[in-house]
């Protein structure tokens, strides 16, 4: 048996993460955009399986409870929010806020744990795309 909060919280990041690229990749050009819009549609497709799969998982023999829905909306919102606030305060910055309220929401309550897994997340996915894939990822107000 899996973590059904678990898994409806990772579909509603990959969710936010599929259609955040598909969004993002309308300013390449269409040789470039073709990749990271593959990716992204797959990612999309993930996420619908998972919530469906978690759901069901939640509610065996009847439907969804209306407070699954909810929760759904608000990191749906966290992750509209986040596609917001990426070009203004850049990657890093909007990382580590949206990191931490998903953490928040999704139950972690010890401080030190919010935090240090929050700074590893984006700094780990920093590194890979800027420095491993060569990505460059957008920059905030302190340039990084």
């Amino acid at each position: 048996m899996t973590n059904w909060k678990t898994d409806l919280g990772l579909s509603a990041v990959l969710l936010g993460l599929g259609v955040a690229v598909l969004t993002y990749s309308k300013g390449f050009d269409a040789t470039a955009a073709k990749f990271p819009r593959l990716i992204a549609m797959g990612t999309i497709v993930c996420a619908g399986f998972l919530l469906f799969f978690s759901l069901k998982e939640r509610c065996p023999g009847g439907g969804v409870p209306w407070k699954s829905y909810g929760n759904v909306a608000v990191l749906a919102g966290i992750l509209i929010l986040y596609a917001i606030l990426m070009p203004i305060a850049g990657y890093v910055l909007s990382s580590l806020m949206v990191f931490a309220a998903v953490s928040v929401f999704l139950g972690a309550r010890k401080t030190v744990t919010i935090i240090t897994a929050d700074l590893c997340t984006t700094g780990a996915i920093y590194t890979i795309f800027r420095f491993l894939l060569q990505i460059p990822l957008p920059a905030g107000p302190l340039g990084f």
